[in-house]
């Protein structure tokens, strides 16, 4: 079973309990406790015996803490703890007033490129400490607190919504409070059709649409995923059947991990033994390849020799010739200084003194070259550097006769 208790800023309190079965909600009881009926203690008390409330009852409460504040944003998709440090500053930028020790609890929507909607409620954590006095004085282990708009479905943008829980000065339309003045709307129309949904034989008058709104949540299959981010209460105050389902869970795990453990040993004795043979396999076989791999590099060096030996081409035979002919058009006040012969060209780098020489017309009078290039620059301020680049022509062919 399970039950839900809901309270407004005066701490009027209503409860119901009832059973869950597939998609449908069974009411069993429902009871009501107005503040001046006693002190908080006292009516929690008096609201627990008419609705039985004992240890294996789930138990829920709902509510407007002192200080909260709701707000819906878009943010970042991050894991839950990261989420909840991420809406405490969040909570600065949409709120009039950060809560001082503030805590968040949150429901967040389907990711989307890394963003995601989500409607947050933040409070102040001193906010709690009256109801966890009384909790501890009545050893009840409650599972969660549920702030009513985060139990909220999606509703149509002009239905209103207005909670006993959350005061009757406004309502909520479109994501936004509307102020309830003169006279609101028509209010939770469409909500109490989602409700009957839930609830085919009804939940109790308005007072009680708080409680029944958290209840059709609750009854849902995928409540348990944000079940975590609902535990505001202490730790101390954790309900005791989660603590047997733990110790349960690390009772299975720990014979898992024995029996887990001996096959793992065998495993690894087996496992030693075969990498052992295979250590020795592979050294031996890294062995030769090494050698092979010796002999490979020798014969690759070898054949790279003999390739280039075969690729040689024949050089200038008339060389010697040649420079003497280059020699003999040079002017005297000229030095060759370098010459680079190629297969069928040459590169000259020549030196002069003279400011008005035309070497140009010099080396085209070479007999067998063709004048490609022609460079100069001055090393200083009486010696210019000449490059000259020279072709190789090669010679007409004979005239057949006819």
């Amino acid at each position: 079973d399970y039950v839900v208790i809901s309270f407004d800023a005066a701490t009027a309190l209503h409860g119901i309990r009832f059973r869950v079965r597939g998609n449908r909600i069974k009411l069993i009881a429902h009871a009501q406790s107005a503040p001046e009926a006693g002190d908080l203690l006292f009516r929690l008390e008096t609201l627990g015996k008419e609705l039985g409330i004992s240890r294996g009852v789930y138990l829920y409460f709902t509510g407007e803490l002192a200080g909260g504040g709701y707000f819906e944003c878009r943010t970042a998709d991050l894991p839950r703890r990261e989420m909840a440090d991420s809406l405490v500053f969040s909570a600065g930028e949409h709120l009039p007033k950060l809560p001082d020790f503030c805590r968040t609890e949150f429901v967040a929507g389907v990711p989307a490129d890394g963003m995601v909607a989500v409607k947050a409620y933040a409070f102040p954590a001193p906010a709690l400490e009256p109801w966890n006095e009384a909790l501890t004085a009545l050893k009840w282990r409650p599972d969660g607190f549920i702030y009513p708009l985060l139990a909220l479905p999606e509703l149509s943008p002009e239905s209103a919504v207005l909670l006993p829980e959350l005061g009757n000065d406004f309502f909520r339309r479109n994501g936004s409070w509307v102020p309830a003045v003169p006279e609101p709307p028509e209010c939770n129309r469409e909500l109490k059709q989602y409700l009957a949904t839930f609830f085919p034989e009804g939940f109790g008058d308005d007072a009680f649409l708080g409680c029944a709104l958290v209840a059709a949540r609750v009854a849902q299959r995928d409540f348990a995923a944000i079940r975590p981010v609902m535990a505001v209460f202490p730790e101390a105050l954790a309900p005791r059947r989660i603590r047997r389902q733990l110790q349960s869970t690390v009772l299975l795990l720990s014979l898992w991990l024995a029996v887990g453990l001996w096959y793992m040993g065998q495993a690894i004795y087996t496992y030693a033994s075969a990498r052992t043979r295979l250590v020795t396999s592979i050294d031996d076989l890294t062995s030769k390849t090494m050698e092979l791999e010796r002999k490979l590099k020798s014969q690759e060096k070898n054949q790279k020799e003999y390739k280039r030996i075969l690729e040689l081409s024949n050089g200038d035979r008339d060389f010697l010739g040649r420079l003497a002919l280059l020699s003999g058009i040079l002017p005297d006040d000229v030095l060759l200084s370098n010459v680079r012969a190629a297969e069928n060209a040459w590169e000259l780098t020549l030196l002069t003194e003279s400011e008005e020489l035309d070497l140009g017309r010099e080396l085209r009078r070479l007999a067998g070259f063709k004048l490609t290039g022609l460079q100069q620059r001055a090393m200083n301020s009486s010696i210019t550097s000449i490059t000259a680049k020279l072709t190789a022509v090669p010679p007409a062919a004979p005239e057949e006769k006819k």
